[in-house]
């Protein structure tokens, strides 16, 4: 299956197991278009996958990358949002815990940086600086070789 186009941008589908496929079937409503037992095999679907991709792919294609993951994640089936710079930016889970943190640049101004994946109460970790300019720092790495 691999990637695939939701109505609100892509994931990443591997049902390619019989007990994913059967998942993902009764997901879509137990579709007529592959409805027989026959489907139910891994080699019949891999042989005859050209005949149903179409189905799945309009299938996907009403459903939204967020809610397909979280409904299909919790039948066991192997799926995963494909995100954006700006679905990251925008994730709550990373707001929760304040993982993006605001770092003022000399030149380029105020600047949203990924701050530490983990947080340790006794000693906090902090970003200590704003990265730098591109060729800032050329000079004085090529005078330490």
């Amino acid at each position: 299956m691999g990637r695939m186009q939701t109505k609100d941008g892509y994931v990443i589908l591997n049902a390619f197991d019989d007990h994913h496929f059967d998942a993902l079937r009764e997901l879509m409503g137990n579709p007529d278009w592959c409805a027989g037992e026959e489907w139910s095999s891994m080699a019949y679907r891999v042989h005859h996958l050209m005949d149903i991709a179409p189905q799945i792919d309009a299938w996907m294609l009403e459903q939204g990358k967020n809610e397909i993951h979280r409904i299909a994640g919790k039948k066991g089936i192997p799926i995963g949002p494909i995100n954006t710079a700006q679905d990251v930016m925008e994730n709550p889970q990373y707001a929760a815990r304040e993982f993006f943190v605001e770092v003022d640049h000399p030149q380029a101004g105020s600047l949203r940086y990924a701050g530490w994946p983990y947080k340790l109460s006794r000693t906090p970790a902090r970003v200590a600086c704003a990265a730098p300019l591109l060729g800032q720092d050329n000079e004085a790495m090529s005078q330490r070789s």
